[in-house]
């Protein structure tokens, strides 16, 4: 009687062992990026944030951190006391504008108390940012060294054409003397 009592006694710690372990939270994190590059400054920057709830039960709440770093400093935004039911994923999207040249970096990070697996618990993705040079500077310079290549190209005909008008004269006058 006293092994049964001992046996069932073990039976139970080792069950309940197993439910503390499967209760705790395990959610992983995808990110990805939505558009390609080039990055032009003026454009928007859009990624995507998929949590997925790796437990066969619904998750404690948690917090979401995105971070945003870019040429102008850092931006953060929170969703806080988010819950996913048991195997359940949810997807995040999200946008900015880029507006600056630079090399930007966008993290996300989902904080929970119950979730002993921080290792997926974040995720990140860098890019660098251009300024556009099919815009306005660029048309501008273009069009500027074109009107001095114009002018050159203006001066240097008037000046030859004043050479040869020369050179004829110079022919005219020395058949008139012959």
């Amino acid at each position: 009687m006293k092994n049964t009592i001992f046996i069932w006694l073990v039976i139970l710690i080792i069950l309940s062992f197993y439910v503390v372990a499967q209760s705790r939270a395990d959610i992983s994190i995808n990110l990805i990026q939505s558009n390609r590059p080039p990055f032009n400054v003026g454009e928007t920057f859009t990624y995507e944030a998929t949590l997925h709830n790796n437990n066969p039960i619904d998750s404690a709440n948690y917090d979401i951190e995105h971070t945003i770093k870019g040429p102008n400093g850092a931006i953060k935004k929170e969703y806080t006391n988010q819950i996913l039911g048991a195997r359940e994923s949810k997807v995040y999207r999200e946008e900015f504008a880029i507006d600056a040249a630079g090399s930007w970096s966008v993290s996300i990070k989902v904080l929970s108390l119950d979730d002993p697996y921080e290792k997926n618990n974040q995720a990140a993705l860098e890019f660098t940012s251009y300024e556009n040079i099919i815009g306005n500077k660029f048309i501008q310079k273009s069009t500027n060294r074109n009107l001095v290549l114009s002018i050159l190209i203006a001066i240097f005909t008037i000046i030859v054409i004043m050479f040869v008008n020369d050179r004829i004269k110079d022919l005219n006058k020395h058949k008139k003397s012959n």
